[in-house]
């Protein structure tokens, strides 16, 4: 259980390190949403993701930036202190901040919520939406912008409108089934590039792509922070050729086995595999379908860095999906091994910031919490509530030892950031 308002600002005064404007603020559960509120909440204290959500917010809005967060370096945790804004927005989000929430989440249900706090947009009319004032983007920018505009320090906030945009934006997360936080973390992220791409490929005047260049072409904030490149190289056996084929991504789902380390989900994303028989490789070099051996490698590296772990796997024994608790150590620290021998910055070192964890033992129930450091110290936010935690609680999220049974509280999707962040 977290701890009420009062106990979490008697806790903070017991770091020096935070500046007077961060916020803690958990979020309302409305039935089924843990798996939205711990993977917003990452987004928060991703520093260079907040900055531009709200540098795009207060832009559309001609709002002034509320005085924000330093970009604190993830090793060398600075002491800057900003003036606070105790301007307090009123909208959708604002709730009761005083009272001190007394609901901890520990399942996710199908049932539909009946409490009397707005936890239901049953009947919410998802096509009343203005497409442009009420973008996805912008509900997000909104609910940041509030959270940093709260007069106290912690307390709770309810993503509402965020909630309803999103479930406009994709029925998928209308009904109270449990959802998947890659799933929406994916939906979000894309969502919001193809808004900002296609904004600015608008013929208003203010075209940055009048030079006929092609959507592809369009970086965004969401590239700058998010983006890696892959390289599917494919050796051809017969001629030696080497044909590569660049993609990029905005995460990395691996692959993963029982007692094993995150570096050797890793290097097993990039192994060898050999195409032969009915899946012989077409090489242009030799004009026929040849053998050839095929393997993945990192070309270009993110800023932040998002490894998904797929714990859900389908099994033809059972016909359909289980979950995988199985025990997979991740590091505080890593260099990722797998790149390619061109790769800028080869010894580019990340560090842990955020862990999505679910809860439970299928992939059809459960519960999602996060794991996040802010300026050096270890939080947990299990929805409307916040604790503070121990480094060293992280290692109760490396799953169990055991292939099904054991702690079913795992390690789902895990946030790096690199130094230069």
């Amino acid at each position: 259980m977290g701890l009420s308002s009062s106990k979490i600002d008697k806790a903070l005064e017991n770091f020096d390190q935070f500046p007077p404007n961060e916020r803690f603020f958990g979020l309302e559960n409305f039935g089924n949403t843990c798996y939205c509120n711990s993977v917003v909440q990452v987004l928060f204290y991703c520093l260079p993701f907040r900055q531009r959500v709200l540098q795009y917010y207060c832009e559309q809005k001609s709002l002034p930036m509320p005085t924000s967060t330093p970009n604190v370096d993830p090793v060398n945790i600075n002491n800057n202190n900003v003036n606070s804004n105790n301007n307090t927005q009123q909208n959708y989000y604002t709730r009761n901040v005083n009272n001190n929430s007394s609901n901890t989440t520990t399942t996710t249900t199908t049932n539909n919520s009946n409490s009397s706090n707005n936890r239901t947009t049953a009947n919410y009319n998802y096509n009343n939406i203005d497409q442009d004032t009420d973008s996805l983007i912008l509900c997000l920018g909104e609910l940041f912008y509030t959270i940093m505009q709260q007069k106290k320090r912690t307390g709770v906030i309810s993503p509402k409108r965020f909630v309803e945009r999103l479930k406009h934006e994709n029925e998928l997360f209308r009904s109270y089934m449990h959802q998947d936080a890659h799933e929406f973390l994916n939906f979000l992220l894309n969502s919001i590039t193809e808004f900002l791409q296609k904004q600015q490929q608008q013929p208003n005047g203010k075209d940055v792509n009048s030079n006929n260049s092609s959507k592809k072409e369009v970086k965004t904030f969401v590239h700058e922070i998010f983006e890696g490149t892959l390289t599917n190289e494919t050796k051809c056996l017969t001629c030696e050729s080497v044909t590569n084929k660049d993609e990029s991504f905005l995460d990395l789902s691996i692959d993963i086995g029982q007692n094993r380390s995150l570096t050797s989900c890793l290097s097993n994303f990039s192994s060898v595999e050999t195409l032969s028989q009915n899946d012989k490789f077409y090489c242009d070099k030799c004009n026929s379908l040849q053998e050839a051996q095929k393997r993945m490698k990192i070309k270009q590296l993110p800023n932040t860095l998002i490894i998904h772990l797929k714990r859900f796997k389908f099994f033809e024994a059972f016909q359909q999906y289980k979950k995988l608790n199985y025990r997979v150590v991740f590091p505080f620290e890593i260099i990722v091994q797998n790149t390619t021998n061109d790769i800028v910055d080869p010894d580019k070192k990340f560090y842990l910031f955020a862990v999505v964890i679910h809860v439970g033992n299928g992939p059809n129930h459960g519960h999602y919490v996060s794991m996040i450091k802010s300026h050096g110290v270890w939080f947990i936010f299990d929805d409307d509530n916040i604790d503070i935690i121990q480094e060293s609680d992280i290692y109760n999220c490396f799953g169990s030892s055991n292939d099904f049974i054991g702690s079913n509280d795992c390690g789902y999707l895990l946030f790096y950031q690199s130094e230069s962040q």
